[in-house]
């Protein structure tokens, strides 16, 4: 089982990363290869937060008996 712990962090990472990329993009327009940097590490955080969830999930299916 995933741990909460863990879990909070990467949310915590997300939100980091969202905030970012909004200043930023707030900052030095949202085309700014800064801000598209930004936005393709946020990307990346929550393919893996979708990619762990549904990893919990398949694991957490019963099989039959």
């Amino acid at each position: 089982m995933k741990s909460v712990l863990l879990e909070a962090d990467l949310s915590q990472e997300i939100e980091d990363a969202r905030r970012t990329m909004i200043q930023l993009g707030s900052q030095l327009g949202f085309l700014h290869p800064r801000v598209v940097e930004s936005s393709e590490n946020l990307d990346k955080l929550l393919l893996r937060y979708y990619f762990e969830e549904k990893s919990e999930q398949v694991h957490n299916v019963r099989r039959p008996s």
